[in-house]
């Protein structure tokens, strides 16, 4: 494009018509006071630049892991305080699955398997972390009545002479068993295994599982699933990620830097500012409480990438000051350039922060909340950083010979888009309403979703497993009903026995729950064993319920049902199963749940609640639905009062935020036309690229402002020093895009998307720094001159 020619009277009279902003609400930055201070006291400057990195990374020394899912609940939702209740009461946890699996159609009825089954239920229960009531068909009993009409309860695997036949016999006589503990076909066996913290839990299923495979025989493969095991297979990948991610990003931020900066030595002082925030922010989990949980294991490489972009607009800064006056000292030209920039990385550096902090004012989950808190805390240390520490090394290590300080063909390749936005701004506000009007259409179809499984890459053991589990059981997904009666032994008379049996029925009518089992299954094998009854009849005597549980205690293991009916008789569980553990999917069938448990109390009298992982997922994904806009918004809101009251001005505001605009537009279109959900890690990305985005924003708009304000026409305004500043915004977006990719080598599929759409957004910022920015400016200058008079 050819650059105007001043001669001519319509591009002179076009030049003062589009210069008119003017009245910029800041001066021009003269801060000799702070710029001296940092250059002329190094030691100084130095202690207070690393006083808050010392500070913060003394919390490394408290760090811990949580890589649950449950720690993104709230644990005041309804849902938590009954599975709390279950787990008190019924001394159910989280557990461990294991799976002794023959080929499909062979029996695993065989003498082999079942001793393999019978020895690990007793060996497991003896491994350090494991809890006592490990279930599978070799610790169950079966339910038979004696020709004297007495109860007798045998071993369905008699440990001391394994019979397959009669175990096969004796496994038939017990229905409830079927498709929970043995797959529908009879060739897959199952081992639910309660461990003492489904949380930590990587020793203790590393352990089961090793001693399952050497028990299994040969031709039965053994598999692991259950949210114990996917919580230790998710801390696995916490620790594999946290190795992989750090040297990554290192490598690809610092060829970034060198492309932008053009000298190894150069990229030493940035370097600095990036480990020092990152270890702030990681101390300050420690230092504040938290813990580091699944997503946290992005948040040094986040805040690495941050990090980088003020590193890289203070030294641009001073290879300009040093190119413009190669006859002065480096001291001047670093004040120079503190004088220049040092505003707007404070305004940059605040506005990151707030965007952080949006997440941690909007978000009901702790992971979420505290990922902001001390993601802000790492992009304020990099702020001190890059104004104490940074330019006293850059100062030794930066220079560049004056011919190579312009990169020639970008810059060149920057002014161009500048003038053309802003000679042309309806071809530029065109252009952007495409861009955007397509990306608001693509981000129409994003959906709030959740599944477990999308942690896991296709092929995962855990997939396989819980495939498998799916296939040949009724499901790992699990959802329960806890019941309440109000009083000791109330739920053993025939009225409770026949109000739980009508329930259980009720959820059985479901077509998307597998299987529904309760402590009333076995009464009314009891009375039909007992009584000659036919299958499903009920007692009828109040007291019978009572007398048969005394029978069977008298016989079996009085222990048998305290996974169904507490100690008091006071409490019960109903436990279903669910084919499908998405969360789309499993909303309305809680939901209907829900209505059917609501008209149950209601009629029978009995308080019952919703509990088991389904109902918890549920609850959380509510909230985070619930919470998501008012998370965003916050973010966005907070982003733009700052930028409002720092840059004094409504106008100047809002053009600095037509970056953040366009960078959450672009990042919503990838995730619709990807098909990523929102869910808990994805769900942070808007408010992150809040703060990312209005970066690019105040540096333009600040620059030309300044311009503007000294007297220069807008096309003026937009060469020299707006170019620079344009590189490094260019360079800023390559680095953080290029800085969030590094978490797509996650082995966890959530983060490698949450990685990639934090990159969208950077290029979907710059974008609007690059296009928009000028051209808004070039339409709205006048309105700026007055708004500010």
């Amino acid at each position: 494009m050819q650059m105007p020619d001043p001669d001519r009277p319509d591009e002179a009279r076009l030049d003062a018509r589009r210069s008119a902003i003017m009245d910029a609400g800041f001066p021009e930055i003269e801060w000799p006071t702070l710029s001296g201070m940092i250059v002329d006291l190094p030691w100084l400057t130095t202690f207070i630049g690393l006083l808050p990195v010392a500070l913060f990374a003394a919390g490394l020394a408290w760090l811990e892991r949580d890589p649950s899912v449950d720690a993104f609940v709230s644990h005041d939702h309804p849902a938590w305080q009954a599975r709390e209740l279950a787990r008190e009461t019924f001394g159910l946890e989280d557990p461990a699955i294991v799976v002794f699996a023959e080929e499909p159609g062979t029996s695993a009825f065989n003498a082999p398997t079942l001793a393999a089954v019978d020895r690990f239920t007793d060996e497991v229960a003896a491994l350090e972390g494991v809890e006592p009531g490990v279930i599978s068909i070799g610790s169950e009993n079966a339910i038979l009545a004696t020709a004297a009409g007495d109860l007798e309860a045998p071993e369905i695997i008699d440990p001391y002479a394994v019979d397959p036949q009669a175990s096969l016999e004796l496994y038939r006589q017990m229905p409830a068993l079927a498709r929970t503990l043995v797959s529908e076909n009879e060739d897959a066996l199952m081992v639910i295994v309660p461990v003492t913290d489904p949380n930590r839990a990587e020793e203790v299923t590393a352990a089961m599982r090793d001693l399952a495979q050497d028990l299994a025989p040969p031709g039965v493969s053994v598999h692991q699933s259950g949210v114990a095991t996917m919580n230790a297979r998710l801390a696995e990948h916490i620790a594999g990620d946290t190795r992989i991610f750090l040297p990554a990003a290192f490598v690809v931020i610092g060829l970034f830097l060198l492309l932008a900066l053009r000298r190894a030595r150069a990229i030493i002082g940035p370097i600095v500012v990036v480990i020092g925030s990152a270890l702030s922010a990681v101390g300050a989990i420690g230092l504040f409480g938290s813990k580091y949980y699944l997503i946290t294991t992005a948040l040094p490489v986040v805040v690495m990438a941050i990090a980088v972009a003020d590193s890289i607009h203070l030294t641009l800064a001073y290879q300009r000051a040093r190119a413009q006056a190669p006859k002065g000292t480096r001291a001047q030209a670093m004040k120079a350039a503190i004088d220049k920039v040092a505003l707007p990385i404070v305004l940059t550096s605040v506005t990151t922060a707030l965007g952080f902090s949006g997440l941690a004012i909007g978000s009901p989950m702790k992971p979420i909340a505290d990922f902001g808190l001390v993601g802000a805390v790492g992009v304020m240390v990099a702020c001190v950083l890059s104004l104490t520490v940074l330019p006293l090394i850059q100062m030794r290590l930066a220079d560049l010979p004056p011919a190579v300080v312009r990169a020639r063909r970008l810059d060149g390749l920057l002014s161009r888009i500048a003038q053309w936005s802003a000679l042309r701004p309806a071809a530029a506000l065109a252009l952007s309403a495409v861009v955007v009007g397509g990306a608001i259409i693509a981000a129409s179809q994003v959906e709030f979703d959740y599944e477990r499984r999308n942690y896991f890459t296709p092929g995962d053991d855990v997939l396989v497993a819980d495939d498998l589990i799916a296939e040949r059981f009724s499901g790992g997904n699990i959802l329960d009903v806890v019941i309440d009666s109000g009083e000791e032994e109330a739920l053993l008379t025939a009225g409770a026995v026949r109000d739980i049996v009508a329930l259980q029925q009720r959820l059985e009518a479901i077509p998307a729950i597998g299987k529904v089992t309760s402590y009333g299954d076995a009464i009314g094998l009891m009375h039909e064993r007992l009584n000659a009854a036919p299958p499903g009849a009920l007692p009828d005597r109040r007291d019978a319920p009572a007398q048969y549980m005394f029978l069977y205690e008298a016989s079996g293991d009085p222990g048998d049902f305290d996974a169904q009916l507490d100690f008091t008789r006071r409490f019960a569980m109903v436990r279903g199963y669910l084919e499908n553990g998405e969360y789309s999917s499993t909303k309305p069938v809680i939901q209907e749940v829900g209505t059917i448990v609501e008209d149950w109390s209601r009629e029978s009298g009995l308080e019952a609640s919703l509990s088991g992982r389904m109902a918890v997922n549920d609850g959380w994904m509510d909230s985070l639905k619930a919470s998501h806009p008012f998370t965003i918004g916050a973010a966005v809101l907070m982003v733009w009062a700052a930028t409002f009251v720092l840059l004094r001005g409504f106008g100047p505001a809002l053009v600095a935020m037509l970056p953040v605009l366009s960078g959450i537009a672009l990042l919503y279109a990838a995730m619709g036309l990807a098909g990523i959900d929102l869910a808990p890690a994805t769900s942070m990305c808007a408010a992150i690229a809040a703060g990312l985005g209005v970066d690019f924003g105040i540096h333009l708009v600040q620059e030309l402002r300044s311009r503007i304000a000294r007297g220069d026409d807008l096309i003026a305004a937009l060469s020299g020093n707006y170019v620079t500043v344009m590189r490094a915004c260019f360079f800023s977006a390559v680095s953080l895009g290029a800085g969030f990719t590094v978490v797509a080598l996650s082995e966890t599929p959530v983060l490698r998307w949450f990685g990639v759409l934090i990159a969208f957004a950077a290029i979907g910022s710059l974008f609007g720094a690059l296009v928009l920015v000028p051209a808004i400016a070039s339409i709205t200058s006048r309105k700026w001159s007055s708004s500010n008079a």
